[in-house]
């Protein structure tokens, strides 16, 4: 199967399970891996054979920036969702890292993923 990728994305959030950690925005980085067959985008060179990835980014901006999150797996099921029912994608692939998580323990990032298909 196919896919598209949208890598390294980041956005600001108030995520966290303190209040503390809540007061104010972290940088949460995103990943998407969306799954179709991309033949005929290929062979037509039209976008509306394919995924807009900027479209993609928008939704997923407007997600993170609307809402505070305790948990970046909300965020990864919110946007899961988003792209399985508004985008012609057979199935996703959500990463999101939170850097600050445990950066006093030294750690790079603590992260999720998450794979969710249609009709499953």
């Amino acid at each position: 199967m196919d896919k598209i990728v949208i890598q390294d994305a980041r956005f600001l959030s108030r995520v966290g399970v303190s209040d503390e950690e809540r007061a104010r925005p972290q940088e949460i980085i995103v990943d998407i891996e969306m799954f179709r067959d991309l033949r005929a985008a290929g062979e037509s060179d039209d976008l509306r054979e394919t995924v807009c990835y900027a479209a993609v980014h928008e939704k997923t901006a407007q997600i993170i920036g609307s809402a505070d999150f305790h948990l970046i797996e909300a965020i990864a099921e919110r946007l899961a969702a988003m792209v399985l029912c508004g985008f012609a994608v057979e199935r996703v692939v959500v990463r999101v890292r939170k850097p600050a998580a445990l950066a006093a323990r030294d750690v790079r990032h603590a992260a999720v993923e998450i794979t969710r298909e249609k009709n499953g």
